[in-house]
Order: structure tokens, then sequence, then C-alpha cells
């Protein structure tokens, strides 16, 4: 009989077939990556989307503070809005979160 116990994963209680911390069998393992994996993707794609969000607001305002205080049609301000150029990416500019 051994007095050794049989090492469990802190996960699933599954025996436990790797070493390391944590404590986690493979297929634990496997799910936790690809779950962190995923979850990365969707938290870089907000993200991207943010900082796209705001670069056109910056460029809007831009657009529409050299009129100062005119008048505008929702026809004007849908045309201004088509023809003002997009936001430019800067890789090496901070992310904002």
């Amino acid at each position: 009989m051994s007095t050794e116990a049989q090492r469990e994963c802190s996960k699933c209680s599954g025996p436990l077939d790797t070493s390391g911390y944590p404590l986690w069998c493979g297929a634990c393992r496997k799910t936790y990556k690809k779950e962190y994996e995923s979850t990365r993707e969707t938290l870089n794609a907000a993200r991207g989307f943010r900082q796209g969000v705001e670069g056109t607001k910056t460029v809007l305002a831009g657009e529409f503070e050299q009129f100062g205080h005119s008048s505008f049609t929702g026809q004007e301000i849908g045309q201004i809005i088509r023809n003002a150029p997009g936001p430019s990416f800067d890789a090496d500019a901070p992310a904002k979160d």
C-alpha cells in the first residue's frame, strides 16, 4: 500500500497529469487557455473599437469647429460627415482603456 496520496486537479478533482502551478490537469489547462485567448481577443477588439470611436469623434469635432456658429440642415451635416477624413492609425500611441 502506497503512503503517497494521489494528487488531484484543483479544478475538476481528476488525476493530476501535469506539474507546476496551478495544480490543474492537462484538460483544465487547455480549457483555461482557450477561454483566456478568447477573452483577450474580445478585449482587444473592444479596445480597438473604443479607440476608433474616439478618433472619429476628434475628427468630426474638428470638422464642425471650423464653421463656428453656422446653421446646418441635416443633409449638409450628412455630407460633411461623409467627406470628413477618417481617423488615422498611430501604432505608437498609448492605448486608452
